[in-house]
């Protein structure tokens, strides 16, 4: 499966293939500006490459698909948090 990721302030998009993924983590945004409850997705590749995206509903299903992905393909548990 492929995940496209956009980005709108650059008007770009990346295709990642889901087996080039390591691990996704959630956090929330971190600025010294001001508090906000926006949450972003850090996607990072074996390669090293990490690719940060704003967490939306695409970006939720594409987890999703990647946790399927894992649990049916490698022989550990996840962990959640």
């Amino acid at each position: 499966m492929i995940i496209g990721i956009h980005n709108l302030e650059k008007n770009t998009e990346k295709f990642i293939d889901m087996r080039e993924i390591a691990c996704i983590i959630t956090r929330p945004r971190q600025t010294s500006a001001e508090d906000t409850d926006d949450i972003i997705a850090e996607i990072h590749l074996k390669s090293g490459t990490i690719i940060c995206t704003k967490y939306d509903n695409k970006i939720a299903s594409a987890i999703t698909e990647w946790e399927k992905y894992v649990f049916n393909s490698y022989d550990y548990e996840m962990n959640r948090r």
